[in-house]
């Protein structure tokens, strides 16, 4: 019997994109922001924050016994999926300086934690059965949950917002300036003080809807339940960090950032 093998699936129709996370990436151009690395998808985008990623288990062309060997293609394409998972997962920026993979040399909790989030993905549709033989399969995580309550270590809601504005919701439209998509960015302003950041909010709502949403528009995000019926929105001036992650909004704008209503519950949207 020729041996089992499995392939990383190669999706058709790329398109070179933005440097998403410290590595020149491609991505599909699409209406909600996805980082594609070169084993899988994080998609940033508002309505299905997930993490994914998609195996071929390949059948040999003559096949002493076919039930056997399409079970065993079966588990080859999940084995290839949830180890480019967990690949694409560690390629997730947190912050300007940290992505995730950085646990390795220093802190080993937590990569035992991502590691078995990963373990428990939950499959994309139904296995897909090629032309060939060849079976597909899919297996995301959510950014949110399981996997931001193991990596979000920074110390939060130490400085509250007072809030009570008439704004329920906050859109930062950073287009233009390059910045990169992270799950636990920084606003700042001019002078360099942070307005908005893991210090300012639950980290019970970081953890469960992330500290920030993104979308490619501000209509999209508009369209958003995160940031409510009349969001304020404030164009950013540039955006800082190793990663580019963060940004800077002017002085005058930066002052209303503490009293839009519901600002600690993270109802901030950037728009890349």
């Amino acid at each position: 019997m020729k041996k089992l093998f499995a392939l990383i699936v190669l999706l058709p129709v790329l398109v070179l994109a933005q440097d998403w996370a410290g590595v020149q990436r491609s991505t599909y151009e699409a209406q909600t922001p996805q980082d594609r690395g070169g084993v899988g998808i994080t998609n940033w985008g508002e309505g299905e924050r997930i993490i994914s990623a998609t195996g071929i288990g390949v059948v040999s062309d003559n096949p002493v016994n076919a039930a056997r060997e399409r079970a065993n293609a079966m588990r080859a394409a999940k084995i290839v999926a949830l180890r480019d998972l967990l690949e694409q997962v560690k390629g997730v920026q947190i912050d300007s300086t940290t992505t995730i993979q950085n646990f390795e040399t220093v802190n080993d909790t937590i990569i035992a934690r991502v590691s078995g989030v990963v373990q428990g993905a939950y499959e994309v549709g139904s296995p897909r059965y090629m032309s060939d033989g060849s079976i597909e399969r899919t297996f995301a995580i959510s950014l949110d949950g399981q996997l931001a309550d193991a990596v979000l270590t920074e110390t939060y809601n130490t400085t509250v917002h007072p809030g009570g504005g008439d704004n329920t919701g906050l859109i930062i439209d950073a287009s233009g300036l390059g910045a990169m998509p992270a799950m636990s960015p920084k606003i700042v302003n001019q002078a360099g003080d942070v307005l908005y950041g893991p210090m300012n909010v639950s980290r019970d709502y970081a953890v469960s809807v992330g500290i920030v949403g993104y979308a490619r528009s501000v209509d999209e995000a508009r369209g958003g339940d995160r940031v409510g019926t009349n969001p304020m929105v404030i164009r950013a001036v540039s955006v800082t960090g190793a990663a580019k992650c963060d940004l800077i909004v002017s002085n005058p704008d930066g002052s209303k950032i503490p009293y839009v209503s519901g600002i600690s519950d993270c109802r901030v949207t950037i728009v890349l």
